[in-house]
């Protein structure tokens, strides 16, 4: 049991909104947190000398940022969009914020498979999966560059089961297959997996 290690919980940087770094880092510790999640919002700043002292700060702090969650919140953050100038230009941001990421000192840079909520079915697996597979192939070489991993997280997808790209364990069995690298990684978001199991759980208790 020596290699045994207890599990330890990151407070997700976002909550935080309004806070500066001292508050946060202050909150963190007296509520037993072991790190911190960063996200673009707490980076207003995001030079890589101010960067760098933030960072330096968090690990001094005894709450270290632990992982960063790459931007989601628009479409144009969608590496597996459809249209190639917003695939291309949501690489792009990608890629600066996992550079800035890397500056704080985050090793693991946390990514969602897409930003468009289009019915799966309607749309096709494989429409989703080319320019996923696209930006990986400029995504990849980069992390690894920067000495991080890149870890594709489940979706949620609330309003059907699997009516979400990236949203079921075989979705993220085709991503592990088919982009394998040294530098990809996987996210287990359980909170995304229990909203996928909901509409299953209810089906098996009618049952």
């Amino acid at each position: 049991m020596k290699d045994w290690k207890p599990w330890g919980y990151a407070a997700h940087g976002p909550s935080f909104h309004g806070k500066d770094h001292g508050e946060i880092q202050d909150i963190c510790r007296v509520a037993g947190f072991s790190g911190v999640e960063g996200h673009m919002q707490m980076f207003p700043d995001p030079t890589h000398s101010t960067l760098a002292r933030v960072g330096d700060s968090y690990r001094t702090s005894g709450v270290p940022f632990t992982t960063f969650h790459l931007p989601y919140y628009s479409l144009e953050c969608g590496i597996a969009a459809f249209y190639e100038a917003n695939r291309r230009m949501a690489v792009d941001i990608a890629k600066r914020w996992m550079e800035n990421a890397a500056v704080l000192g985050m090793r693991v840079m946390i990514q969602h498979p897409t930003t468009n909520g289009a019915y799966l079915k309607v749309e096709g697996f494989e429409r989703f999966l080319v320019p996923l597979g696209k930006s990986l192939d400029d995504l990849l070489p980069f992390a690894e560059s920067l000495g991080v991993i890149l870890a594709i997280e489940n979706m949620s997808s609330p309003r059907g089961r699997g009516r979400i790209f990236g949203s079921l364990p075989e979705h993220i069995r085709v991503f592990q297959e088919k982009f394998a690298h040294p530098h990809l990684g996987f996210c287990l978001d359980t909170g995304h997996a229990l909203v996928m199991m909901h509409g299953q759980t209810k089906e098996l208790t009618r049952r």
